[in-house]
């Protein structure tokens, strides 16, 4: 019986397998680095962003708070406040 030549063999090394695992691994590695850093980054930003609208609703009260101390202010300094027309309701 004649044996088949090295060309006419249909079928992957164990060389050519290996080379293609490793460049699978390291292509795998490459997206799975670049999707848990993009996800990292997604939860840094909603952490600024948190932050942010905490620091606006607390900088809309205290300005409410000031305004209506100011208007308080006022409202105690005004000469003409002498008769208070408002019923106590008790």
């Amino acid at each position: 019986m004649k044996r088949p030549s090295a060309c006419l063999e249909k079928g992957l090394t164990l060389m050519e397998l290996l080379i293609a695992l490793s460049l699978f691994a390291a292509i795998l590695s490459f997206l799975l680095n670049s999707f848990f850093q993009f996800q990292r980054q997604s939860e840094r930003m909603e952490s600024i962003l948190r932050i942010r609208q905490e620091t606006r609703t607390l900088e809309r009260l205290i300005r409410e708070d000031i305004l209506a101390v100011v208007y308080l202010d006022e409202y105690m300094k005004d000469p003409l406040n002498e008769q208070d027309d408002r019923k106590s309701g008790v």
